[in-house]
């Protein structure tokens, strides 16, 4: 399932997930800052173990040079 996209019209091909406008990097901020998943989910309930997975796949993607989407 794919869970993470890039769309000119969104957020100017920002990668967002899927049905939101949630920047990936948003949430890798979040992580990266210590923020508890409970706050996490309480800014943004839909999001799954698996929007963080996808979040970590992709940013190491985009370390590696790939385009990869989530």
């Amino acid at each position: 399932m794919l869970l993470i996209h890039r769309d000119p019209d969104v957020l100017g091909g920002t990668a967002v997930f899927v049905g939101s406008r949630l920047p990936v990097t948003t949430l890798l901020a979040c992580l990266d800052a210590g923020d508890s998943w409970e706050r996490i989910v309480a800014s943004w309930p839909w999001l799954t173990a698996a929007h963080v997975q996808a979040a970590r796949r992709w940013a190491a993607a985009q370390q590696r040079g790939s385009p990869a989407a989530g």
